[in-house]
Formats: C-alpha cells, sequence, structure tokens
C-alpha cells in the first residue's frame, strides 16, 4: 500500500513537471505563433510574428492587406528575439520584462510603457501567412 502511494505521487510530480511549458514554447507556440495589439494612434492592429528558431517581425493588417512592416527609413531591425531567465523577452536588442505569460495574452514591460499582446486567431491572419517564415 504504501508502495503505491509513493508511485503514485512519483508519477503524479513527473506529470506536473512533464506538462509544463516554458515561456519560450508559450511564445511560439512549438511552431510560429502571432501575437497582436492595438497602437495608441494606430487603427489597424500590428502582429507580432515568433517562431522556434528565433525570428521575430510585425505585421500590419491595413485594409489593403497583410504586410511586413519595416519600421520606416531610419529604422532596422534585426528580427531576432529570445528569452532571458525565463522572465525577460529580448526583441530586436531590446529587453521587456515579462510580467504575466500564458497561451492568451502576455504582458511587457520596459523603462517607459507596458503592453499586453494576444495570442491572434488563425481568422485574423491571411492563409498564406498562416505558416512559418
Amino acid at each position: 500500500m504504501v508502495i503505491r502511494r509513493l508511485l503514485f505521487i512519483c508519477f503524479s510530480i513527473l506529470c506536473i513537471y512533464s506538462c509544463h511549458r516554458d515561456n519560450k514554447e508559450i511564445l511560439h507556440g512549438g511552431n510560429y505563433k502571432y501575437w497582436y495589439f492595438k497602437e495608441k494612434g494606430w487603427n489597424v492592429p500590428l502582429f507580432y510574428y515568433f517562431d522556434d528558431t528565433g525570428k521575430w517581425t510585425i505585421f500590419v493588417a491595413y485594409k489593403t492587406g497583410f504586410e511586413e512592416y519595416d519600421g520606416g527609413y531610419d529604422v532596422i531591425y534585426k528580427k531576432r528575439w529570445e528569452i532571458k531567465n525565463d522572465s525577460i523577452l529580448n526583441i530586436n536588442g531590446f529587453d521587456l520584462d515579462i510580467l504575466e505569460i500564458n497561451d492568451d495574452s502576455i504582458v511587457i514591460r520596459n523603462d517607459y510603457q507596458q503592453r499586453t499582446i494576444y495570442a491572434a486567431p488563425d481568422s485574423m491572419i491571411p492563409e498564406e501567412f498562416r505558416k512559418k517564415m
């Protein structure tokens, strides 16, 4: 009887440990994932694309189409991301604190602002973009 209880406890701990997903996997969804938000002053949503190779980019959903955002003439994006110490999201060389993270939303903050980004359902992404870039 004691051995059964001990085995059950060990099995339960193993299941809980193996079911835990780290922040990287939540961010890229196992392959790639889009997250969206609306920037103040913009009337179109912006989409962050993350994949499991560390690629990151921004897309804009204009009325005329879905296209990659280049940041303007004097901005150069590295288009890379990484997570440091499971609590800092580095995008394009800038560190953002991860305040909350789950499959549906992420709250990130830097020294100047806090932003919540939301998991984008497939219905928000044009079919030709529903793939790893």
